[in-house]
Protein backbone atom coordinates (compact mmCIF):
# COMPACT_ATOMS: atom_id res chain seq x y z
CA UNK A 1 0.00 0.00 0.00
CA UNK A 2 1.18 3.50 -0.74
CA UNK A 3 2.79 5.32 2.02
CA UNK A 4 -0.01 8.55 1.83
CA UNK A 5 -2.67 5.83 1.61
CA UNK A 6 -1.35 4.38 4.57
CA UNK A 7 -1.17 7.72 6.76
CA UNK A 8 -4.59 8.63 5.68
CA UNK A 9 -5.97 5.50 7.34
CA UNK A 10 -3.76 5.80 9.99
CA UNK A 11 -4.94 9.15 10.91
CA UNK A 12 -8.54 8.17 10.83
CA UNK A 13 -7.79 6.60 14.40
CA UNK A 14 -5.08 9.23 16.43
CA UNK A 15 -4.60 13.11 15.13
CA UNK A 16 -2.03 15.60 16.80
CA UNK A 17 -3.11 18.82 16.69
CA UNK A 18 0.15 20.23 18.67
CA UNK A 19 2.95 17.77 19.34
CA UNK A 20 5.32 18.68 22.19
CA UNK A 21 7.80 20.51 21.36
CA UNK A 22 6.01 23.02 19.02
CA UNK A 23 6.18 26.39 20.89
CA UNK A 24 3.36 28.93 19.99
CA UNK A 25 1.39 26.88 17.54
CA UNK A 26 -2.48 28.31 17.10
CA UNK A 27 -4.98 25.44 17.72
CA UNK A 28 -8.01 27.28 16.78
CA UNK A 29 -10.42 30.12 16.62
CA UNK A 30 -13.24 30.36 18.81
CA UNK A 31 -15.61 32.50 20.69
CA UNK A 32 -15.74 33.76 24.51
CA UNK A 33 -18.57 31.93 26.11
CA UNK A 34 -18.66 34.01 29.10
CA UNK A 35 -15.45 35.31 31.17
CA UNK A 36 -14.80 31.92 32.17
CA UNK A 37 -15.23 29.60 29.29
CA UNK A 38 -13.64 29.95 25.63
CA UNK A 39 -15.73 27.66 23.09
CA UNK A 40 -13.36 26.36 19.99
CA UNK A 41 -14.29 24.46 16.59
CA UNK A 42 -12.45 22.88 15.12
CA UNK A 43 -12.90 20.08 11.75
CA UNK A 44 -11.28 16.93 11.49
CA UNK A 45 -9.25 16.38 8.28
CA UNK A 46 -9.67 13.10 7.49
CA UNK A 47 -13.12 12.36 9.08
CA UNK A 48 -12.13 10.09 11.70
CA UNK A 49 -13.36 6.27 12.34
CA UNK A 50 -15.59 7.26 15.45
CA UNK A 51 -15.83 10.49 17.52
CA UNK A 52 -12.92 11.17 19.09
CA UNK A 53 -11.80 11.30 22.65
CA UNK A 54 -8.77 14.16 23.62
CA UNK A 55 -5.77 13.86 25.46
CA UNK A 56 -3.96 16.70 26.36
CA UNK A 57 -1.08 17.85 28.52
CA UNK A 58 -2.45 19.88 31.54
CA UNK A 59 -1.09 23.17 32.83
CA UNK A 60 -0.39 26.44 31.48
CA UNK A 61 0.41 25.38 28.35
CA UNK A 62 -2.32 26.94 26.54
CA UNK A 63 -3.41 31.05 26.08
CA UNK A 64 -6.31 33.04 24.43
CA UNK A 65 -5.73 35.79 22.27
CA UNK A 66 -8.53 38.45 22.06
CA UNK A 67 -8.72 41.86 21.81
CA UNK A 68 -8.44 42.49 25.04
CA UNK A 69 -4.81 40.71 25.41
CA UNK A 70 -3.42 37.37 26.23
CA UNK A 71 -5.26 35.19 28.47
CA UNK A 72 -3.19 32.20 30.08
CA UNK A 73 -5.70 29.11 30.16
CA UNK A 74 -5.01 25.82 32.05
CA UNK A 75 -7.96 23.14 31.16
CA UNK A 76 -9.53 21.69 27.98
CA UNK A 77 -12.33 19.82 28.27
CA UNK A 78 -13.77 18.17 25.23
CA UNK A 79 -17.83 19.13 24.89
CA UNK A 80 -19.10 17.71 22.03
CA UNK A 81 -17.07 15.62 19.14
CA UNK A 82 -17.93 13.62 16.05
CA UNK A 83 -16.13 11.92 13.69
CA UNK A 84 -16.06 15.70 11.71
CA UNK A 85 -15.62 18.34 14.08
CA UNK A 86 -15.43 18.83 17.89
CA UNK A 87 -15.79 22.25 20.23
CA UNK A 88 -13.37 22.39 23.01
CA UNK A 89 -14.20 24.33 26.05
CA UNK A 90 -10.66 26.31 27.51
CA UNK A 91 -10.95 27.43 31.07
CA UNK A 92 -8.60 28.94 33.99
CA UNK A 93 -8.76 32.57 32.64
CA UNK A 94 -10.79 35.24 32.70
CA UNK A 95 -11.94 36.49 29.35
CA UNK A 96 -13.47 39.51 27.84
CA UNK A 97 -17.54 39.77 27.59
CA UNK A 98 -19.38 36.60 25.67
CA UNK A 99 -19.21 36.80 21.86
CA UNK A 100 -15.93 38.61 21.57
CA UNK A 101 -13.30 35.96 19.08
CA UNK A 102 -10.14 34.59 19.72
CA UNK A 103 -7.31 32.35 18.92
CA UNK A 104 -6.11 29.20 21.09
CA UNK A 105 -2.24 28.95 21.17
CA UNK A 106 0.01 26.63 22.64
CA UNK A 107 1.94 28.52 25.06
CA UNK A 108 5.10 26.52 25.30
CA UNK A 109 6.62 23.48 23.77
CA UNK A 110 5.34 21.33 27.04
CA UNK A 111 1.37 21.72 25.23
CA UNK A 112 -0.05 18.70 23.32
CA UNK A 113 -3.52 18.00 22.32
CA UNK A 114 -4.15 14.70 20.21
CA UNK A 115 -7.42 13.44 19.26
CA UNK A 116 -8.00 9.60 19.83
CA UNK A 117 -10.94 7.27 17.78
CA UNK A 118 -9.48 3.65 18.53
CA UNK A 119 -11.63 0.76 18.29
Amino acid sequence: MPHDVNLQRCRRYCQTLVNTGQSYEAIGIGYVYNTSNFHVNTFLNPIMRAAPTISFASGTYYYVQQGGGDVGSNSLTLNQSSPQCFLMTVSGGTYSSAGTSGILFANNSSASVIYLAEL
